[in-house]
């Protein structure tokens, strides 16, 4: 499987969304009269991506950019992340996890170009406890690869060098976090290589 095929054309657009999705479904899922803080039932509002980051970035070399805005109560975290801009070498490897997500997902011809215009999320309530310490509630989006036989979340993944390197090691925390803050379970690993890719 070429997963490289179609990468001239990508758009590159995986990451440019911001809070559009779940700003959207708070809309569509609002009642009339009802206070927006009661209706989300939370203190602030997410994605997946800035909690794993930010519960990982003491670990890390980089630093993180948000933007947060309170509105009628309810305080909104969005990341600055400036995707478009990355190399090549990591953009590529963007567009082969997401090529292996759509083949693993919907089975098809392997010559098409990959896209990210079109994601699967569902939305958590989680809180954040501390003994003698007000609550923290946090409403977050979360984006689903697919569904196992018993309806349970699966995450998919690919890496370029064998899983039993030091570099799938320096990853292994922020895989575990992203599963962690969606209660996933199951991660299938493909391993790319000149001449094939491997499931694990």
């Amino acid at each position: 499987m070429n997963l490289d095929e179609g990468y001239p054309y990508f758009e590159n657009e995986h990451g440019s969304e911001k809070l559009e999705g779940i700003l959207a479904f708070i809309m569509k899922t609002s009642k009339i009269g009802v206070p927006l803080k009661e209706q989300v039932n939370a203190d602030f509002v997410c994605r997946r991506g800035l909690l794993r980051n930010l519960s990982i970035n003491k670990h890390c070399h980089t630093f993180i950019t948000f933007y947060a805005v309170r509105h009628r109560g309810v305080i909104f975290l969005c990341e600055d992340k400036g995707f478009g801009e990355a190399p090549d070498k990591l953009r590529r490897a963007m567009y082969c996890s997401i090529k292996f997500e759509s083949v693993m997902t919907f089975p098809q011809d392997n010559i098409f170009t990959a896209t990210k215009k079109e994601e699967t999320k569902k939305v958590i309530h989680a809180c954040l406890e501390k003994k003698s310490a007000e609550q923290i509630r946090i409403y977050y989006a979360a984006e689903i690869d697919c569904l196992g036989f018993r309806g349970e979340p699966i995450e998919i993944k690919t890496i370029s060098k064998p899983l039993e390197t030091g570099w799938d090691k320096s990853r292994s925390l922020a895989w575990y976090m992203q599963c962690f803050l969606s209660n996933v379970k199951t991660i299938v690993v493909g391993e790319r290589e000149k001449t094939c890719l491997r499931t694990k």
